[in-house]
């Protein structure tokens, strides 16, 4: 882990963007729903690249990001329309 620290870095900048954007931009529906989607398609690019680095990128990491990735937009638009 301490080898591509940097990496884990980047993954924590995404998030917390996407955590201040969503907070930040309470006032506009539309532009929660970009940033959240800018988010998850982040992270889903940031375990792609990262796990290519790594030499250990299969269909099946793939397929857990994009799990991820779609339980997350999932969550962030019951969120935003959640009334």
């Amino acid at each position: 882990m301490h080898k591509h620290i940097t990496h884990y870095f980047s993954l924590i900048g995404v998030l917390v963007a996407t955590f201040v954007g969503f907070i930040f931009f309470s006032y506009d529906k539309s532009f929660q729903l970009a940033v959240i989607t800018a988010g998850c398609v982040g992270y889903f690019t940031w375990g792609i690249v990262h796990h290519y680095l790594h030499r250990n990128l299969s269909l099946e990491v793939i397929f857990e990001y994009a799990v991820v990735a779609s339980l997350g937009f999932v969550i962030g638009i019951s969120v935003i329309y959640r009334s």
